[in-house]
């Protein structure tokens, strides 16, 4: 997952474009900010049947999910969260808009 994210869209194979859209729509169907706190959404159970993605990625996600919120939690008092928010619901938008189905 590092190696993807760490490459440009124009160095990227099929396989590493198709996993990069899969994981944009996961993010944007299944994670969600509340308060600062980031929340996936997505059963372990229910993973790879709604996003095509490998069991792998999902303990990838938690842990991202657990370091996003350690981060605002020290941050705490230099976020603005409703910002926070704002920037990714827009975001989210966009990647539905981009790699929606």
């Amino acid at each position: 997952m590092m190696e993807i994210s760490r490459t440009p869209d124009s160095l990227r194979t099929p396989e590493q474009l198709e996993t990069t859209r899969k994981v944009l729509l996961m993010a944007a169907r299944y994670v969600e900010i509340n308060d600062g706190v980031y929340t996936f959404t997505l059963p372990k159970e229910e993973f790879v049947e709604k996003t095509g993605l490998d069991i792998e990625f999902y303990d990838a996600i938690m842990k991202n999910m657990d370091d996003n919120n350690s981060y605002t939690e020290e941050m705490a008092e230099r976020i603005n969260f409703k910002e926070l928010e704002e920037s990714f619901n827009k975001q989210k938008e966009q990647w539905l808009e981009e790699y929606g189905d």
